[in-house]
């Protein structure tokens, strides 16, 4: 039996997402909530955040509030 197609096969993955949803606080539910939870260092870090990974999920359809 192969280890990968069983772990990623389309019916486990619809049973562990709503386990996932369930379990997930929300803190991923807005950016401002994100930056509210996250410590992200010094302010050449910081810079580095907002320019790659808020910016993608700004491009993902994240909201800011």
């Amino acid at each position: 039996m192969d280890y990968m197609a069983e772990e990623s096969s389309p019916g486990r993955l619809a049973v562990r997402l709503p386990m996932t949803c369930e379990r997930r606080d929300d803190r991923y539910s807005s950016i401002a909530r994100l930056k509210a939870f996250g410590y992200f260092g010094i302010p050449k870090i910081r810079a580095l955040y907002e320019a790659t990974y808020f910016a993608g999920l700004r491009k993902a359809s994240m909201p800011e509030e």
